[in-house]
């Protein structure tokens, strides 16, 4: 494990207001330690939805259950799982969210620092980027060539701290609110007599 600040490591007992900035602390020590993260499961009252309890894990964690079409598929993805104990489990008390338990123990390999910040809980698109990539889209680049541009000007790809796959979803999402803005526009018009 890489050397990492005293305050960033878990601890049981630690508190949090709200269950994303619980969230958050975990990337961030997740980012700095170099395993990806995500969310495991929360539990909640059914009578109001309030959150009891929640565990955040690496994202390793668990095995890959068998798919029946096993023996007819062509190209197998790779396995990612290998079942990594990594996790914090958080429970709600007196208003706070609090570590109940913290596992340290990885049984993989870590990312190096360099290559942390590309595993898929720790990619985004800033808001300058996003706003440079809506710029191009406007002009008519391509998304391939958007994305070129982007390295370039980052000096390489991987200091982008995003995918060309991000940057297809970003627009693909951006395009689907545009759409689904104007039909709203659409049916409003029509309902309030507009026509």
């Amino acid at each position: 494990m890489t050397s990492l600040n005293v305050d960033l490591k878990p601890k049981v007992g630690m508190s949090f207001e709200n269950l994303n900035g619980a969230y958050e602390f975990w990337r961030a020590y997740s980012k700095g330690v170099g395993f990806g993260v995500r969310k495991r499961y929360t539990n909640k009252k059914k009578k109001d939805n309030t959150i009891l309890s929640c565990r955040f894990v690496c994202s390793k964690e668990g095995l890959r259950r068998s798919d029946p079409r096993d023996p007819f598929v062509g190209n197998h993805r790779a396995q990612t799982r290998t079942d990594c104990k990594a996790r914090i489990s958080l429970g709600y008390k007196n208003g706070k969210f609090v570590i109940q338990e913290f596992v340290e123990d990885h049984n993989h390999p870590l990312q190096c620092p360099e290559t942390t910040h590309m595993l898929a809980a720790h990619r985004k698109i800033t808001e300058v980027q996003a706003c440079e990539i809506d710029l191009a889209e406007d002009s008519g680049l391509r998304q391939k060539s958007t994305f070129q541009l982007m390295s370039t000007h980052a000096g390489h790809r991987a200091n982008l701290g995003f995918t060309k796959l991000d940057v297809n979803n970003y627009i693909s999402a951006k395009r689907k609110k545009e759409w689904y803005t104007a039909r709203l526009d659409v049916f409003c018009n029509i309902f309030s007599g507009n026509c």
